[in-house]
């Protein structure tokens, strides 16, 4: 039985598609972000906390004391991976996720990390034990995963009561507007014609809600582990274009201009989710068409 949860990052688009899961679950969420959540109801209980400032155990114990598990989705992603603010990525996803984790093991609470495909140094063919990234392998983002990723799956090693989860590239209700996602969406709602570049290079989307589906078969089974998280199928830019102009009945065409970027990788994020299947019972339901009709209803199921 499941009686409270602590979740960081509520208002990310993570954040918003667990809250919906845990109140039709009733289960109580001691939700924090910056911002204050879309939902609101007597399930949740929000607190306002700025993963960059310093967090002290007795400051953790106020927000999250009680409950027995801790879901860690709040993170700084850049909006430009060109423009990056390496301290705040230092204070947000690296110090802030060591003082949670030490947090939890001294209160003996399951603590769930959310980490990403992006941790992998080749981004294809990929299981729970391929090879990490280095430094120069990433922007500082990823590298900043990498560095939780490796620190929490050495305590795991250690039995310690953590579970870390990879997912691919998310995308939902809430998703920013200035991910390729939402602009394709946009101007396929506004009836422009999209343009697109070459090379179409297939990649793994994966909607919130199956990630979130996957934390609470995670919670109810008190599964420890590390776990990729993938859809089944691939899609490039164009699949997205062309979906997103039938579910938005865009008669305009796609035009096509080449590209001289080149890619040394056929796919991206193609990874194997085989062992949370076989621990979890878990499998990505939602299909692109699904999820890209729930973000256009401003759904979360």
């Amino acid at each position: 039985m499941i009686d409270s949860i602590g979740l960081t990052g509520a208002s990310g688009i993570l954040g918003r598609h667990l809250l919906h899961l845990f109140s039709k679950k009733k289960i109580k969420v001691f939700a924090t972000s910056r911002k204050k959540p879309l939902f609101s109801n007597k399930f949740i209980k929000w607190n306002k906390m700025d993963l960059e400032k310093k967090h002290t155990m007795k400051s953790l114990d106020k927000i999250f004391g009680g409950t027995k598990v801790l879901i860690h989705a709040g993170a700084h992603v850049p909006l430009n991976s060109s423009i990056e603010d390496t301290l705040k990525i230092t204070k947000v996803n690296i110090k802030a996720t060591y003082a949670l984790y030490k947090w939890a093991k001294k209160n003996k609470v399951h603590f769930i990390f959310l980490s990403g495909a992006i941790v992998y140094k080749y981004k294809h063919n990929c299981n729970e034990n391929s090879e990490y990234i280095n430094k120069n392998d990433s922007i500082f983002y990823g590298y900043a995963k990498k560095l939780c990723d490796a620190f929490l799956k050495k305590k795991l090693l250690k039995n310690d009561s953590i579970t870390i989860f990879r997912p691919t590239s998310i995308y939902g209700w809430g998703l920013k507007k200035n991910k390729i996602i939402s602009k394709i969406l946009s101007q396929a709602k506004q009836k422009k014609k999209i343009k697109l570049y070459k090379p179409f290079i297939k990649k793994n989307f994966i909607h919130a809600n199956d990630i979130a589906n996957a934390i609470y078969r995670c919670i109810k089974n008190k599964k420890y582990g590390c776990f990729n998280l993938s859809s089944s199928k691939m899609y490039s830019i164009k699949d997205l274009a062309i979906t997103s102009n039938k579910l938005n009945n865009n008669k305009n065409s796609i035009t096509i201009f080449e590209n001289n970027k080149k890619d040394n990788h056929k796919y991206s994020f193609e990874i194997n989710s085989n062992l949370v299947k076989r621990e979890l019972g878990w499998k990505a339901k939602i299909d692109l068409e699904q999820g890209l009709k729930l973000m256009m209803n401003r759904e979360c199921e």
